[in-house]
């Protein structure tokens, strides 16, 4: 269920080992389908992370690409966690029943503390922004301010980035950045919005790749759902 291709005292180093991190553990539709045994696995998994002092901060299933067209089966379900060290997450990681090897539609990225707000719970009727970035070089992170500029001025909260320690999957993410919008329109009207555009433009220019995704939050007992045959839609 937690497998890395490394050894996972080789995940983060000792001072990393003593920060906050945050788990973003993204999966296919078939981790979140009404399926009994992958709902037993779900809260299994958010047992092990609540006994070493993790906390659950959200599930959702993907709505909308908004660029990047990351629409494979591996982006369709997320849940993020919050653990207070490293060492927390190392010893949830490595505990009995907590290995196994993951499907191949799981990504898993482990991230650092970070900079900003801290994440939040999505408002009612609200949505999740996900953007992830692979940098080209050592200054492409010094053009992701504007890009926060413009996600404050239209409205987001708890806006939060994170670099990546380590992840799972094939393609290596540097950095990732959430915030919450009150609506799907709020999102994409900030999305549209010409100083939006600019400052993407800009930060395309300077990182090798990025990507951008909404996220319907899911609510115990059901809740708010995505398009009516699972799949997200595209911008």
């Amino acid at each position: 269920m937690w497998w890395f291709g490394v050894a996972p005292a080789l995940l983060l180093d000792s001072a990393r080992r003593e920060n906050p991190v945050l788990l973003y553990d993204f999966s296919g539709l078939g981790d979140v389908a009404e399926d009994p045994e992958v709902e037993r696995t779900r809260q299994a998994r958010l047992v092990a992370v609540q006994a070493e002092g993790g906390a659950f901060l959200f599930h959702g299933r993907l709505l909308q690409v908004l660029d990047g067209r990351l629409a494979g089966a591996e982006w369709q379900a997320l849940d993020i966690y919050r653990f207070g060290s490293g060492a927390d997450y190392l010893r949830m990681r490595t505990a009995p029943g907590q290995g196994g090897r993951a499907s191949e539609a799981r990504r898993r990225l482990v991230l650092a503390s970070g900079q900003g707000d801290a994440v939040e719970p999505v408002p009612d009727a609200g949505v999740r922004l996900i953007w992830v970035f692979r940098r080209r070089d050592d200054h492409a992170f010094d053009s992701v301010e504007g890009f926060v500029g413009t996600l404050s001025a239209r409205g987001a909260t708890g806006i939060h980035r994170a670099e990546v320690e380590t992840y799972e999957g094939k393609d290596a993410w540097d950095l990732v950045l959430t915030c919450a919008f009150p609506s799907r329109e709020a999102a994409l009207a900030w999305y549209r919005d010409t100083r939006t555009r600019t400052e993407l433009a800009i930060m395309k220019s300077r990182f090798a790749s990025t990507a951008g995704m909404l996220y319907l939050p899911i609510r115990p007992g059901g809740g708010p759902g995505s398009t009516a045959d699972g799949r997200a839609d595209t911008e």
